[in-house]
């Protein structure tokens, strides 16, 4: 699993490195929202760093209503005041970069050290002239002599070679005047600890700030190690659901041809983007929508509510609780997952629990053998029609609401023709269309 990067970039870019990664097979799990405050290098790849520099306060929660996976904000947060304030502004984590440069064992020199105690470490600044890419650290007398030179800096890494070699020597006789001394905006904040104690004293004060000042709980980063963050998850056990895990065999269809399918069904990386926007208006409302298609639709359709249904017509309660909760979780897996083996296996399982091959077997009932595809084919058209009252309830405007419904009736174009590889298999022995 990968993690993206946004870094001091407004929420186009932040949907721009998402849709990128998840287009190239990464799974993006938590995004890392980095102000310009922070030290060291700005993390600008798709832009020159110098027109994306933006600060936390304006970045992060720009970034948090960009996206659907947790934010972790960085850049100038330095103690536990810092990591309030991010939390307030949507992050579900935050990472420390200088403050731990202070720390025994950092690997940072006592020169450098020094400095971030000094009244220097007041002041910082941004600088191509030491390494040739933009970056922040504590001002001197190098920073500012390379400044006023005529010739730009060389491209990057090659100014690094020409100044590391000056740096270098400065830090063996400690002369922090002609040393390169990365630092953040905070770094006057930062005190002496040991790592252990930095990371317990801010975030357990921050933590609770954040109930004190009646502000929503966040996420803290064990909660992120712990849990897999990819994406929602409908509340509560769920049976049967195994959505990438070993046990569900691989597709069939390989990542190639999805790709050509989605060109076919012309699925783009904008449409991905308005999935996800779709996905965060349609969670809280999942039950309300599976109900209206299983209760109020599907079981005045008798040809369709057979399907769920004692071989008597019967009810059974189980079958549908449980499977109305895998339902709830495909319309989360549809706008949520990304598009990748994980995401291409499931759509195989989800096709084989309607044939003949699994159906009853996941949840142990007995009901009809199998789901003809043509229902299937034919309801999707019904799924379509009747989603989008759901994603206009957000009050978002009318073309906004018109993208994510064209992004999610595509997605469903290509899901049918994923569902079709199986019964066509399927098809050699007996049909089941």
């Amino acid at each position: 699993m990968k993690v993206a990067i946004v870094t001091g970039a407004s929420r186009g870019i932040g949907f721009e490195i998402v849709t990128t990664l998840l287009a190239k097979g990464y799974r993006v799990i938590a995004i890392v929202a980095s102000g310009f405050e922070g030290g060291g290098h700005r993390g600008s790849f798709l832009r020159r760093a110098e027109e994306v520099l933006m600060g936390g306060i304006s970045l992060i929660p720009q970034v948090v209503d960009a996206v659907s996976v947790p934010v972790i904000a960085a850049g100038g947060i330095a103690d536990g005041r810092g990591v309030v304030a991010a939390l307030a502004l949507g992050a579900q984590g935050v990472q420390i970069g200088t403050a731990f440069l202070r720390c025994s064992g950092s690997g940072a020199s006592k020169a450098h050290q020094d400095a971030l105690n000094s009244d220097s470490a007041r002041w910082t600044g941004l600088t191509d002239a030491f390494t040739g890419r933009l970056a922040r650290g504590i001002r001197n007398h190098l920073m500012d002599d390379l400044a006023h030179q005529n010739s730009p800096p060389l491209p990057f890494p090659l100014q690094h070679m020409v100044t590391q070699t000056v740096g270098s020597a400065a830090s063996v006789q400690q002369k922090v005047e002609l040393m390169t001394l990365w630092a953040g905006q905070s770094a006057s904040l930062s005190q002496s600890h040991e790592a252990s104690e930095l990371s317990d004293e801010p975030l357990g004060s921050s933590r609770q700030s954040v109930v004190e000042a009646d502000q929503p709980s966040r996420q803290t980063f064990e909660s992120l190690r712990e849990e897999e963050i990819s994406m929602n998850k409908v509340p509560g056990a769920m049976p049967a659901y195994t959505y990438g895990e070993a046990a569900v065999a691989t597709s069939r269809v390989s990542l190639e041809e999805l790709e050509q399918l989605k060109v076919s069904v012309g699925l783009t990386a904008d449409d991905e983007r308005y999935l996800r926007k779709a996905g965060a208006v349609l969670e809280g409302q999942t039950k309300q929508i599976v109900a209206h298609w299983r209760s109020g639709i599907i079981a005045g359709i008798p040809n369709l509510a057979r399907h769920s249904r004692t071989l008597e017509g019967e009810p059974i309660p189980k079958y549908l609780a449980q499977s109305n909760l895998r339902f709830e979780q495909w319309i989360l897996d549809t706008c949520l997952r990304p598009y990748d083996q994980d995401w291409l296996n499931y759509q195989q399982e989800i096709a084989l629990r309607h044939t003949s091959l699994k159906k009853n077997r996941v949840d142990g009932v007995e009901s009809t053998p199998y789901v003809p595809f043509r229902d299937i084919a034919a309801f999707v058209a019904v799924l379509n029609d009747t989603i989008k009252p759901y994603l206009a309830s957000a009050g978002n405007s009318a073309s906004e609401v018109e993208a994510m419904h064209r992004a999610w009736c595509r997605s469903l174009q290509l899901q049918i023709a994923l569902w079709a590889r199986v019964y066509v298999d399927l098809a050699k022995t007996k049909s089941e269309w």
